[in-house]
């Protein structure tokens, strides 16, 4: 949970120091929204799964909870940056809902694995929070450097 913090900070950060650079092109500032939805998903799975005492279906139905309500909402802004987006910014944007889905589905997969009573969801949610982290801190380079170019 603690690099998820950290991320959430950097993306704080990029948001207030180029806000009004942001602000000025198309869809990004629904990138950054992207990167802080991911990591408080990471931070609500996290959440769920170190309170003790839950059954595996417990577990589950919080999991896949979040992880459903998560790919709904990005899913949504993601449809609305694809309805309002230029041609030419398609080959980026079909990557970019790549990299938001993996991690979605991950964590739906995790939450189905618990509801069937496995302790291997966790395994699941390792990649998924990895998956998340690598995307955040992509974006969070856009917002910090390349924003700038």
């Amino acid at each position: 949970m603690g690099a998820a913090a950290a991320l959430t900070g950097l993306i704080f950060v990029g948001l207030s120091i180029n806000l009004t650079r942001i602000l000025s092109l198309p869809f990004v500032a629904n990138r950054g929204l992207q990167a802080l939805l991911l990591l408080l998903g990471v931070v609500g799975v996290d959440t769920v799964v170190l309170v003790p005492g839950l059954t595996l279906v417990q577990y589950g139905i919080g999991v896949l909870g979040i992880g459903v309500s998560l790919w709904f909402v990005l899913d949504e802004i993601e449809r609305r940056t694809w309805k309002h987006s230029d041609p030419k910014f398609r080959p980026w944007l079909v990557r970019h809902t790549l990299e938001i889905q993996i991690p979605c589905a991950l964590i739906v997969i995790a939450g189905v694995v618990f509801l069937f009573g496995s302790t291997q969801a966790r395994v699941w949610l390792v990649p998924a929070t990895l998956v998340c982290y690598l995307v955040t801190v992509t974006e969070a380079w856009v917002l910090l450097v390349e924003i700038n170019r």
